[in-house]
């Protein structure tokens, strides 16, 4: 009896141990959610922007595309495959778009000499100063046709800059910049102008970083902003002293922009203030002409990304041909340049992106015949996923060439243009010398 006592304690003790040393069961961890995946985009605009996929461009990699496909459920729809094969292959198109977006199609030459007025003042080379001041209130955050106000004028600047003559010293000064457009913020923001980049020689990288540090945000200190550009062009009295103001707007800071203007220009750096509105209603035209009337400059309204585009390109020229002498070789530097620049744009057009367009389309269909003849997937269904595969190439490849046929368009517009001018010019110089 003792002894089954023992027997049973023991048994009961090696259940308790047992029981005691073994961890509760963990119950079966429910399988992770897979990431959702986007709905995929009707819009060319939105397919340019929707890669890059899973194993789109140098990820490519047709059995593990295979796979993935296979693994999908068999009941899927046509629409429900395209999904998957947009999430997997879509192609990253953003910086040949960019680059599109950035192509310049104006011209320039290199063979410049000091014009015939600078001799007659008295100025020869390093005697050209240019200073532009930049509009940073809120209202440039809006848009116009092209984008938004604040990056199509920092674009057009970019290209404005980089065309100077080389002799030119080149400012940027900003203002409105800081603060809000918010009434409590009135005083802070009205007080903010700024001389980001300081007159010198133009630095396309410093120049672009510069232009690239701010953002829409304040009021609109007109007066301010070129008060302070009178102090920076103090002592410059003994060169051609220019003024580009790009506004969206008034002052709106109590300032008298037309005093400071005409103080500019009839000061003893006799300095020209030219006047840019964008996107400006009707009586702010009118006050932003006088603005520029007083400095003894223009004024000229734009209204879009073209028009803004027009304007620096055609002030351009105007600049390369007051401080150039044209001649022949000009007229073969242009037409030179004029392919150059078409070689450019066929390369990033076709070899870049078209290249990516006929891939990504390629990859696609593979996968319909991998479905239709290995996974066995019903013919009609594959055939709607082919329809939508080729409606998603027809928008890029339409994309593709109406973008080339454009900046192919205004190049060679603008290569005219400059050839035309070349010869005016240089028939002007025969004859006066003659």
């Amino acid at each position: 009896m003792k002894w089954m006592q023992w027997k049973i304690t023991a048994l009961t003790l090696s259940f308790v141990l047992i029981v005691g040393c073994t961890s509760p069961a963990k119950e079966a961890e429910p399988e992770k959610e897979k990431a959702e995946i986007p709905e995929p985009a009707e819009t060319v605009e939105g397919m340019l922007k929707e890669g890059p996929g899973k194993y789109a461009g140098k990820n490519y990699d047709k059995q593990k595309v295979n796979q993935y496909i296979k693994k999908l459920p068999k009941d899927l729809s046509a629409e429900e495959y395209y999904k998957h094969l947009v999430y997997l292959l879509a192609e990253n198109y953003e910086k040949e778009v960019e680059d599109l977006n950035n192509f310049d199609t104006s011209l320039t030459l290199t063979n410049d000499t000091p014009n015939d007025s600078s001799v007659k003042k008295g100025k020869g080379e390093n005697s050209l100063n240019v200073t532009i001041l930049l509009d940073a209130s809120g209202s440039m955050a809006g848009t116009v046709d092209g984008g938004v106000k604040m990056d199509l004028a920092k674009a057009a600047i970019k290209r404005f800059a980089s065309s100077l003559p080389s002799h030119a010293q080149v400012s940027l000064r900003v203002y409105g910049h800081q603060g809000s457009n918010r009434e409590k913020d009135k005083a802070k923001s009205c007080a903010s102008t700024e001389e980001v980049y300081p007159r010198s020689a133009y630095s396309e990288k410093k120049f672009n970083q510069a232009l690239d540090q701010f953002k829409p945000t304040g009021w609109t200190p007109i007066a301010k902003g070129m008060e302070e550009a009178y102090q920076d062009l103090k002592g410059a009295d003994k060169a051609e002293n220019l003024i580009y103001v790009v506004s969206d707007g008034v002052e709106t800071c109590g300032g008298n922009p037309e005093k400071m203007a005409k103080k500019l220009n009839q000061s003893n750096i006799q300095a020209m203030v030219n006047i840019i509105g964008f996107d400006v209603d009707n009586e702010g035209q009118q006050s932003l002409k006088n603005v520029a009337e007083a400095g003894g400059g223009k004024y000229e309204t734009v209204q879009s990304e073209e028009e803004l585009r027009d304007y620096f390109d055609d002030l351009q020229t105007e600049m390369w041909l007051e401080w150039s002498d044209w001649g022949t070789f000009s007229w073969l530097e242009i037409d030179e340049k004029q392919y150059t620049r078409l070689s450019e744009l066929e390369d990033i057009i076709y070899k870049r992106l078209g290249r990516k367009i006929t891939n990504e389309e390629e990859r696609m269909y593979n996968v319909c015949d991998y479905m239709r003849e290995e996974l066995s997937i019903e013919s009609g269904k594959v055939d709607d996923l082919s329809d939508r595969i080729g409606e998603r190439n027809d928008k890029l490849e339409t994309y593709k060439e109406e973008r080339y046929e454009s900046l192919k368009d205004s190049l060679m517009s603008n290569a005219l243009e400059m050839k035309d001018k070349i010869e005016e010019m240089k028939d002007k110089k025969l004859n006066q010398y003659d």
